[in-house]
């Protein structure tokens, strides 16, 4: 059984995992961020992803065999949650692609 502590730290590893390739990405095709790094962007990548990680340990760990009453609503609620930050992780990629790929105005 892992401590709440372990399964936040493995969620920021993940994040930190999954935002590095968009950061390196932009990084080579804009020739080295010459308008600053957008630490909000990034930021906010490696937030959602990290939430989504601990969201899923969290899902992963519920324990079905107990009576449905207790585990129904904690389940539907994180299960909601997961939805909604894939929908906005999604939707922040898409609109920050032309960015990562080196595109102007960004």
């Amino acid at each position: 059984m892992t401590s709440i502590g372990q399964r936040v730290f493995s969620s920021m590893v993940i994040g930190f995992l999954a935002t590095a390739p968009f950061y390196v990405l932009q990084y080579y095709y804009s020739g080295g961020y010459p308008l600053g790094v957008p630490e909000a962007l990034f930021r906010m990548m490696w937030v959602e992803t990290t939430l989504l990680s601990f969201l899923g340990f969290s899902i992963r760990r519920t324990q079905f065999s107990n009576p449905t009453r207790q585990w129904i609503i904690p389940f539907l609620l994180k299960f909601a949650a997961v939805i909604v930050i894939t929908i906005a992780w999604i939707t922040l990629v898409i609109d920050q692609m032309p960015c990562f790929l080196g595109g102007r105005g960004c």
